[in-house]
């Protein structure tokens, strides 16, 4: 047993709490460990004192007693007077775990890990661009395009080749480092603790279990979709390696401009040009939907900016219910060049609204200018 008083050697007062303990003994066990102290004689010393008193304190019924009768109350072969039972203790390895999680293994040189199943990898994800049509994006689409992924090898059936014992741990999945009282034993490094090796690659895939293939893969495009969105498709990425299960393929979808159409969230919008009569006695225009042609009416004393709605004639709403609205903004025209007749007939117009004008380089201007008053 230590020399020491078990208090020193944690650094808490007699009177020290339960959790005052653990985070004690927690931050020099981390600290004095021999795998961060290899070859440190004193350190392992130090890191076994550090067990020997937290065994015995983090124990109320054994701290009880070495408080009453010091490290004798807790020594196997002393006698309690027919009030207790000797104290055969726990190894240190159990004290380890229980704060480390089994990190650390055998640390009296017994158990080591037994090798399981070989370790299998998740494929990686793969990424590509798509572009689509507004009408396609309206609608939605089932897209399908070729895609260069990584499969399982046909040859070795994506096994990567033959395989043994691993040479590093001998197909026990561990290996052991340390000696004596204090030996540790890690996941084998060369097998990650599957026992197992490949002894002959597959000249085919050199080992990796896996080749390049062009495949074809169907992705549905959901109506309603934005510029700019990334649909997952869950497991049409990279195989893995030993059989691990497919990564996913993620596609960014981006939307053609349209010539004549604009998007604003779920809402389309366009725009019709009439000429000024027509927005004084009202007429009527054919203009350019994702569905078709479509015959808006435009009422008499429509002004220029006016817009008129198309009711559920926009976007589908994404992953839910019902439709945006079609916008058809109108237009006036003004006409840079006149006849003399339609001058004349534009002067008597602007002098019955209480406009005069007169016939100069200038007259078109004025004109515009009464007609906007």
């Amino acid at each position: 047993m230590s020399s020491g008083d078990y208090y020193s050697t944690l650094g808490v007062p007699k009177g020290a709490s339960q959790d005052e303990i653990k985070k004690a003994y927690r931050k020099l066990a981390l600290k004095y460990h021999p795998d961060r102290n290899k070859g440190d004689k004193s350190s392992q010393e130090k890191f076994k004192e550090i067990n020997e008193a937290y065994e015995v304190l983090s124990d109320p019924e054994k701290r009880k007693n070495y408080d009453r009768f010091g490290k004798q109350g807790v020594d196997s072969n002393f006698d309690f007077g027919g009030d207790g039972a000797g104290y055969a203790g726990t190894g240190f390895e159990d004290v380890f775990r229980q704060f480390f999680g089994g990190g650390f293994e055998g640390f009296n040189g017994g158990s080591t890990r037994t090798a399981g199943a070989r370790r299998v990898y998740r494929g990686s994800s793969l990424k590509i661009n798509q572009s689509i049509t507004l009408k396609e994006a309206s609608e939605g689409k089932k897209l399908r395009f070729k895609v260069l992924r990584q499969d399982p090898c046909g040859s070795c059936d994506g096994r990567g080749g033959d395989w043994g014992t691993c040479s590093a741990c001998g197909g026990s999945g561990g290996v052991t480092s340390g000696g004596g009282f204090f030996s540790f034993t890690r996941t084998c490094p060369n097998c990650a603790g599957g026992g197992e090796e490949i002894t002959n690659p597959c000249k085919e895939c050199r080992g990796t279990g896996l080749e390049a293939h062009k495949d074809t893969i169907s992705v549905k495009i959901p109506p309603g979709i934005r510029d700019g969105m990334t649909l997952r498709v869950s497991g049409q990425g990279n195989a893995g390696r030993n059989k691990g299960p497919r990564g996913d393929l993620y596609v960014n979808v981006s939307i053609k401009p349209h010539p004549a159409i604009r998007r604003s969230g779920d809402d389309l919008h366009t725009e019709v040009e009439i000429e000024f009569p027509e927005a004084v006695f009202g007429t009527s225009r054919k203009v350019e939907t994702l569905n078709g042609e479509r015959s808006v009416k435009i009422p008499p004393g429509t002004q220029a900016g006016t817009r008129l709605r198309l009711k559920n004639e926009g976007m589908p709403v994404l992953n839910g219910s019902g439709r945006g609205n079609f916008f058809v903004k109108v237009q006036i025209n003004t006409p840079k060049k006149v006849s003399q007749r339609e001058k004349e007939l534009l002067s008597e117009y602007a002098k019955l609204r209480g406009k005069e004008v007169n016939e100069n380089p200038s007259l078109w201007k004025k004109i515009k200018k009464s007609l906007n008053d």
